[in-house]
């Protein structure tokens, strides 16, 4: 009797375990399946010739647009409105490119909209609003009153024929759309529990009558043996779903699946085999666990040659990127010829723009790891060498010498203010608002002082502050992780209590994710322009403000630029560990 008992007990939790197997699997096949694990970018347009549309995209980390970060699309030529569709994959994107065929005898394109998509979610693009988000190169011509893309053939640019439009000021509808989770349905559940009734059906009448008698320990022995052969077959069986793009949450390439040829059949062994290590089933969600285990477990990271986990929760970024870790360690330091170099550079160009008329100042944005060493593995603080860092060298040479140049510090100001607040996200590299807020309250006196018409820089009682709880941080999606709620983070928002009529400046000709912002609040008609990194995203809404117009070039000074858009102020601001190292050969 009690084994009898004991024997169903057995069975009825070996069920309740595969329900609860099966209904992860089919949930995760059919996200593998729903072909919406990425972001979906649809251009309704009517082409009426056949051609080959390609969309680019890249994070804000990525120089430039490449091949590698690419998806190509056929389009049949007709005079229908079609959508053209591509999948990009959910890559911190921050810019796309979308360019207009290879076609140079393609008729004028009459487009509808374009829908930036992920699930349930969308953000559309009307045909009149297309020049507010997206800026046609010298191939293009964008007429929103026709609704109609009209490419031309050059003979004076780069090549004969490449038209293209470049999105802005869409980093925030991405971030977005990556951060939506799948609507959970109950189809897999149906399935799953329909598959745990037979299984258990099975146990219960068939399995005694074929096998005479079902012990406990046979019982317990085919359970595990189906388990185990289903959690081993299940990768190969599902397989991993082709995203367009084929870039993983472990922000790299995947490796590409081999053709066979008679000129590689001898190598395609090796390759299909480095191809399946790569691609197999669920291997995402796998890195994902592994990540989270090595997190919530043990608190450490599953790259720590990219990502390093602090005390608290708190993540750094570590290793070579932009030589983190030697800023940090404080190897990294100019030797005398170099700081020479570096001033004079800076010298020559603060001569050549005030011979202009235009002020010029240098601002750097602390690291995470200079405001907030108190959270840094004990291990990590043991590698800081007993000296100054480069930002301080520099510092140093510029008092030691007597230098005319307007360099910027808000270290110490950050450091004081931490303790009214957390400044720095704890699961990406960046400032978060409060931490942007601060620092420009240091950076406008500064670029500013004898100006006239200057609007009075803001406090906090200008803003309704709100907090919201939120699982964003590129520092998660470097160790793979597939956030859903285990790692959130309250983040402060600011939103000003005045209407300010801001409105985006046309950025066509300029480079890619050039950002112009015209205020018609403003009191002045001064116009700053910015050369910046991802560290001036938080901190534009707040600068914005105090000027008629505000151009904002991603990456380092650029005198054509200057020429260009005729500025008042120029600022070089980025981040401490880009501060002075880019200027070095």
């Amino acid at each position: 009797m009690i084994n009898s008992i004991i024997k169903k007990i057995v069975i009825v939790l070996a069920g309740v375990l595969v329900f609860l197997v099966c209904n992860w699997l089919l949930e995760k096949l059919g996200s593998r399946l729903s072909y919406e694990n990425g972001i979906t970018i649809t251009l309704q347009a009517e082409v009426l010739e056949d051609d080959t549309f390609q969309v680019y995209y890249k994070n804000e980390f990525d120089k430039g647009f490449s091949g590698i970060k690419s998806i190509k699309k056929e389009v049949s030529g007709n005079s229908y409105l079609q959508d053209i569709q591509f999948q990009i994959p959910l890559d911190s994107v921050a810019t796309i490119r979308l360019d207009i065929g290879e076609n140079s005898n393609q008729k004028p394109i009459y487009y509808s909209e374009i829908i930036i998509s992920r699930y349930n979610e969308e953000f559309r693009i009307k045909d009149t609003d297309l020049l507010d988000y997206f800026n046609g190169n010298g191939f293009i011509e964008i007429d929103t009153s026709e609704h109609r893309l009209k490419t031309k053939i050059r003979s004076d640019l780069w090549a004969a024929y490449d038209p293209f439009l470049t999105s802005k000021h869409l980093e925030e509808v991405f971030v977005k759309m990556s951060s939506i989770s799948q609507p959970k349905g109950r189809v897999h559940s149906l399935i799953a529990l329909l598959f745990t009734i037979c299984f258990l059906l099975y146990f219960i009448i068939y399995y005694p009558k074929y096998h005479g008698l079902a012990t406990i320990s046979n019982v317990y022995s085919n359970i595990l043996i189906s388990c185990f052969l289903l959690l081993l077959l299940m990768p190969t069986l599902v397989g991993k779903e082709e995203v367009q793009g084929n870039v993983n949450s472990e922000n790299r390439i995947l490796v590409a699946k081999p053709e066979l040829t008679w000129d590689s059949i001898l190598s395609f062994p090796e390759s299909y085999d480095n191809y399946f290590s790569d691609n197999f089933g669920f291997r995402e969600d796998l890195v994902s666990l592994l990540s989270y285990l090595k997190v919530k477990l043990f608190n450490e990271s599953s790259v720590p040659d990219k990502v390093i986990i602090g005390q608290n929760g708190w993540m750094y970024l570590w290793g070579n990127f932009y030589q983190i870790k030697q800023d940090y360690t404080r190897e990294n330091l100019h030797s005398t010829e170099e700081l020479k170099e570096v001033f004079d550079t800076w010298d020559q160009t603060q001569k050549k723009l005030n011979e202009s008329g235009i002020k010029h100042y240098i601002a750097f944005y602390p690291n995470k790891h200079t405001i907030y060493p108190e959270f840094l593995p004990y291990r990590i603080k043991l590698l800081q060498k007993d000296t100054i860092s480069r930002a301080d060298q520099v510092l140093k040479y510029s008092k030691e010498t007597k230098s005319s140049l307007n360099l910027l510090d808000i270290r110490s100001n950050l450091i004081s203010a931490k303790k009214n607040g957390i400044l720095y996200h704890k699961h990406d590299s960046h400032w978060n608002d409060l931490g942007a807020f601060l620092a420009y309250r240091e950076l406008i006196p500064f670029i500013t002082e004898g100006l006239d018409s200057i609007s009075p820089i803001k406090s906090k009682s200008d803003y309704d502050i709100s907090f919201k709880n939120e699982t964003g941080g590129g520092l998660l999606k470097a160790l793979g992780l597939e956030n859903d709620g285990a790692f959130m983070e309250e983040n402060p928002h600011f939103k000003s209590k005045e209407t300010i009529n801001i409105v985006n400046g046309d950025t066509k000709y300029f480079p890619p994710s050039t950002i112009i912002d015209i205020n018609h609040n403003s009191k002045n008609k001064l116009t700053a322009l910015f050369f910046r990194d991802s560290f001036t995203i938080a901190l534009r809404p707040f600068i914005s403000q105090h000027f008629y117009k505000t151009v904002y070039i991603w990456g380092g000074y650029d005198y054509k630029i200057v020429q260009k858009v005729r500025p008042d102020i120029v600022v070089e601001g980025n981040v401490e560990r880009y501060f002075s190292g880019y200027i070095v050969k």
